[in-house]
């Protein structure tokens, strides 16, 4: 009875453990999927048709950059007043300046179609195959930039903590994408297939959205869906700003990333990598999670006045995390050779020295993320920007020296070169800065 008291949605923590629980469903969920598909796709299209298959996948997530930070900042902006449960003042102009902002932000999703085919020479994809990518991957555009108008009502579920519907619904319909991927695949659909399992997954998170907003009854009253509220749209985006560092600039990263291993190590090396550290990814993934979730919880524990109990939580989550990478960083280190030859049949092999590299990426990731969370719940501004601006500097550096002799594993230490740099540089005195502050 205790427990289920501690985990009541009106109280932060139960908010909290109920979201972060139903996300790890959902990644999980995701990742059986993930794993599922691989494998699907090599026996039916081979390596090559992998490694375009990932190459779309990657890029379609990169749109995430048209966001600039503007949903995150939207979340931080509506704890507060959902918190308090306020339905008039700023609340409602700020929730009419978001919905403004997301559309054009979906109309850009939209425009960036005309420079698929020029993407597409960028990552030198064969001949052969260009005409399936660029169909599936402007498909794929259209789609997000619709999915962009919902953006708004979402950051009013996640301010309100009160995503864990959402969560269980796409958890259920990563699982039912499978066997729909085995139907279109085995009936000859090729990658087409990928843009009709991202329909349903769209479409079902959408559905679930409208529900669930309608549902908690979030939509503030006063607000009017056709005007535009000019001077709450520029403070929106100079709030946005601030979250867009850490969302532009590893999206960046991850852009570099596809176009070092498409363009100087070929498809089957972009496979490769995208089989090898898939559970290192997955870990990552499960981080960025938990903070992602803590993000509103931390920030309304501020919002309403209890900066102590929020440095102690926060404080709790870095241990935590901390351990825990460690723990997956010596299993993953050492049983991720034998994983991908169990996984792949024999098709592939990740090295040793690779997985190795993997493990201290993900530890440095790990603390990375959580004090990038913490500079977001107290507004640092300096952090915020400056972070993951060190992080993608000194990854294009680490890059530039991989690409005069590219292999797999001077893209790993690019990797850790830049997450090494923005710890000690910016997010270690921003730490300590935060922790002699609060009384």
């Amino acid at each position: 009875m205790k427990a289920l008291s501690w985990l009541s949605s009106q109280r932060i923590r139960g908010r909290f453990f109920r979201t972060w629980t139903t996300s790890n469903i959902s990644l999980l969920a995701a990742s059986f999927y993930s794993m599922g598909m691989i494998p699907m796709v090599l026996h039916e299209s081979g390596v090559a048709k992998m490694g375009l298959w990932t190459l779309i996948v990657q890029f379609t997530a990169y749109l995430s950059l048209v966001d600039s930070g503007v949903t995150s900042a939207c979340i931080r902006r509506f704890v507060g007043p959902i918190a308090r449960k306020e339905e008039t003042g700023d609340f409602p102009v700020m929730f009419q300046a978001a919905c403004v902002v997301s559309f054009f932000q979906g109309s850009l999703c939209c425009f960036l179609i005309f420079f698929v085919p020029f993407l597409a020479s960028v990552l030198k994809v064969p001949s052969a195959m260009q005409g399936s990518f660029v169909e599936v991957l402007a498909f794929q555009f259209f789609l997000t930039g619709l999915c962009f108008l919902l953006r708004p009502f979402t950051a009013l579920l996640l301010a309100a903590q009160r995503f864990e519907f959402n969560n269980l619904v796409s958890a259920l319909s990563s699982l039912l994408s499978l066997p729909l991927l085995w139907f279109c695949l085995s009936h000859g659909i090729g990658i087409w297939s990928l843009a009709v399992v991202s329909l349903f997954q769209q479409f079902t998170a959408a559905a679930c959205t409208v529900y669930m907003v309608r549902r908690i009854n979030l939509i503030p009253m006063d607000w009017r869906p056709w005007s535009a509220p000019w001077d709450r749209i520029r403070l929106l985006f100079r709030d946005s700003m601030d979250f867009f560092s850490w969302s532009g600039f590893t999206t960046l990263n991850s852009g570099l990333q596809s176009v070092f291993l498409s363009r100087f190590l070929g498809l089957e090396t972009v496979a490769l990598w995208n089989v090898g550290t898939k559970t290192a990814t997955l870990f990552y993934m499960l981080v960025s999670g938990f903070f992602n979730n803590a993000f509103p919880s931390l920030a309304e524990f501020l919002e309403l006045g209890q900066a102590r109990k929020c440095l102690a939580v926060s404080r709790q989550i870095l241990r935590s995390s901390f351990l825990g990478a460690v723990g997956f960083g010596v299993a993953y280190s050492f049983g991720n050779g034998w994983f991908v030859d169990v996984w792949t049949s024999g098709l592939m092999q990740f090295p040793l020295s690779l997985s190795l590299s993997m493990a201290a990426w993900v530890l440095l990731a790990t603390v990375s993320r959580a004090f990038a969370c913490f500079s977001n719940v107290w507004q640092q501004r300096a952090s915020m920007r400056r972070g993951p601006m060190v992080e993608s500097a000194f990854f294009l550096l680490g890059l530039v020296g991989g690409a005069l002799r590219p292999t797999p594993q001077s893209l790993a230490f690019a990797l850790i070169l830049s997450q090494a740099a923005s710890l000690v540089l910016i997010y270690g005195p921003f730490w300590k800065k935060i922790s002699t502050s609060v009384p």
